[in-house]
């Protein structure tokens, strides 16, 4: 069985946009609560330490890609929106052995919102990259400085198609902005209380797809933070989503129907796929200024080729860390 076609299914399930609570609790003045808005200014500066991993497992065994990354981030004003910048991006793996039996569809998905050069609106609701062809030239040079510089050209066209289109990167970025400010402006959230909704949301490499799912919205509780020298409160924000197997089988089967996921074979079927995410933010609530920010995916089922079942599980974990 070709890995390619199993993390490419994974990677496509886990590319799903990721709304915000947009629930405001009965009034108790017996319970506390905290209510988020936007205050990033320009002259915000922070060093920003990343770990991403990707692990898939099936019953021939395991796969594993660590990576290492870490930038300047600086804003500034342009107009009436708020550019935020990358610089000094050193990316690497974490160890020699680390991309042993990768693809470069098993980590680049990931890679897209590492080093973001955001043009952010004046509100703070949306964001979109500065210059994708910067972050795209990034992209194709790291893959090709752990890969090798010579990629199979059905792997090259698939990147440059799918996962580093000019649409493709703005949907991933965004996603990023919203799951780290966006989603969660002007909620206002009792304090350990856990908000329940269900929303259809988009994948973000094929809109057309949609999946139905099921979140879970959690202010969990004050914490200290550091701004340079001095304290500051901020919250912690946790965010879970799933979907079940009957939606997720339905999308999958769409792909495979359509061919819009690349080198599928006939006779492929996935059964009891489910998508799970879930994010901890932690960030200062007056500003929505993040000091701590992690991303896990989990996409999980039975994959059945030529005759042959096992089951397939992937599982993305991106860890910020910023330090002002």
């Amino acid at each position: 069985m070709r890995r390619g076609v199993r993390s490419t299914f994974c990677v496509i399930l886990a590319a799903c946009s990721s709304p915000g609570p947009a629930v405001k609790p009965p009034d108790n003045a017996t319970t506390p609560k905290v209510s988020l808005s936007y205050g990033w200014q320009p002259g915000l500066e922070a060093q920003v330490d990343v770990k991403w991993s990707c692990s898939m497992r099936t019953e021939r065994g395991e796969t594993h890609v660590l990576l290492d990354s870490s930038y300047l981030l600086t804003t500034a004003a342009e107009g009436d929106n708020l550019l935020v910048q990358s610089s000094n991006i050193r990316s690497t793996p974490e160890s020699g052995n680390s991309t042993r039996g990768a693809q470069p569809r098993d980590f680049v998905a990931g890679l897209s919102i590492l080093e973001p050069d955001l043009r952010v609106t004046a509100d703070g609701k949306s964001a979109q990259i500065n210059d994708v062809r910067a972050v795209r030239a990034r992209t194709e040079a790291l893959t090709t400085q752990i890969f090798g510089e010579v990629l199979p050209l059905g792997w090259r066209t698939s990147l440059e198609t799918t996962f580093l289109s000019d649409r493709a990167l703005n949907a991933f970025a965004s996603d990023f902005w919203g799951g780290l400010v966006g989603s969660w402006l002007d909620a206002k959230l009792e304090i350990g209380r856990t908000y329940t909704a269900q929303h259809l949301v988009d994948n973000l490499l094929f809109p057309d797809k949609h999946l139905s799912m099921d979140y879970e919205y959690t202010a969990m509780r004050i914490v200290p933070c550091r701004r340079g020298p001095r304290e500051v409160r901020c919250i912690e924000l946790r965010k879970r989503a799933t979907s079940g197997p009957a939606d997720t089988d339905r999308a999958v089967s769409e792909f495979e129907r359509d061919k819009q996921a690349g080198n599928l074979r006939s006779g492929q079927t996935f059964s009891g796929m489910t998508t799970e995410y879930g994010t901890v933010l932690v960030t200062e609530p007056e500003s929505l200024i993040p000091h701590a920010y992690t991303y896990t995916t989990v996409v999980q089922g039975v994959i059945k080729v030529d005759g042959e079942s096992q089951p397939i599980r992937r599982e993305d974990r991106v860890e910020y860390s910023f330090r002002y």
